[in-house]
């Protein structure tokens, strides 16, 4: 896939990892989406280098504007602007968050298996962050892709599958006690 799409703006990462464990893997080895998974991913360096930690353009009101408009999706946004803020402001020590927020900004898509590819050992009571081993994104059964891999002749972010793992996501989300931070309002509308 680095091959494939080297040189292509649109796409930001290869991810190895797909969230929801497999996704119309009779359709296609691969999609497209505003999601990728840091599990066993790839770039290029020309679109690292656009990466920001500091997130300095997340204080301009239009940039905010405009992730809304990439994503379509008034729970999803909701979502990340409570993500990005609190990220920004140092509540939330981590680097991914970061490269979503640098990938969304530019409309950078990242390549997602349609079998998940990748398993994080790394859930338990010494983890940083993946302390929950009953969380829904701990112990994702792996798939099999076979080679060749097929080419898509287009590249068009799959939403239904972003929708799909953005309730995958809040719903982790809720369960961890120091990451609770969204109303009730916005997870009605999620």
């Amino acid at each position: 896939m680095l091959e494939e799409y080297e040189g292509d703006k649109r796409i930001w990462d290869i991810s190895g990892t797909n969230y929801l464990g497999e996704w119309q893997s009779e359709q296609q080895d691969y999609h497209f989406s505003y999601y990728g998974g840091i599990w066993g991913w790839a770039t290029w360096r020309q679109t690292w280098e656009k990466y920001d930690p500091e997130m300095d353009l997340w204080g301009q009101e239009t940039v905010k504007r405009r992730l809304q408009d990439v994503l379509a999706s008034r729970s999803q946004y909701e979502y990340l602007r409570t993500v990005y803020e609190r990220t920004y402001e140092g509540e939330i020590e981590t680097w991914d968050y970061q490269w979503g927020f640098a990938r969304h900004i530019n409309s950078g898509l990242s390549v997602v298996p349609a079998q998940n590819l990748v398993t994080n050992v790394g859930f338990g009571d010494n983890a940083t962050n993946t302390t929950d081993e009953s969380s829904n994104m701990a112990n994702i059964p792996r798939g099999n892709i076979e080679f060749p891999i097929d080419s898509h002749d287009y590249v068009a972010v799959d939403r239904k599958f972003d929708r799909e793992f953005h309730k995958l996501r809040t719903s982790w989300w809720e369960r961890i006690a120091a990451l609770r931070y969204f109303s009730d309002a916005v997870l009605r509308r999620i």
